[in-house]
């Protein structure tokens, strides 16, 4: 009998389900030692963001860039660290002219990087220690 809205074999490589298998005792370890491990306003991200929005806001923003480059090179919950820190201070602060706050643009288009690049995962919980 098949299963009807699920994969039949599990598209991850080998080092991908080694790393989603170890993924929630890397959290527990380092959740231990008071560290981010996911992102805590999942309900104020979205998914993706109107691209007009993000070259504005993101790409062509010094100050946002600056952040984000201060984030090169750091370990994955160190980031986290930072971007709640950047969120409590520049969260509903400044909105675009469709009342869309900036900083939810910047961190959720950022959250989405870190996804792709398999930092996090879907539920933007760390999935790995890269920096």
């Amino acid at each position: 009998m098949a299963n009807w809205g699920t994969f039949d074999y599990d598209k991850r490589s080998a080092s991908q389900a080694k790393i989603d298998g170890e993924a929630g005792a890397l959290r527990l370890h380092l959740s231990a030692q008071g560290k981010d491990t996911f992102w805590r306003h999942n309900d104020k991200v979205q998914r993706g963001y109107n691209q007009s929005l993000v070259q504005v806001h993101c790409v062509r923003n010094s100050a946002w860039q600056a952040v984000r480059l201060s984030m090169k090179g750091v370990t994955t919950s160190k980031k986290l660290e930072i971007l709640h820190a950047y969120w409590d201070k520049h969260y509903n602060t400044m909105h675009t002219s469709a009342g869309t706050d900036i900083c939810e643009i910047q961190i959720g288009n950022y959250l989405g990087a870190l996804r792709r690049g398999g930092q996090l995962d879907d539920q933007n919980r760390l999935r790995k220690e890269h920096g």
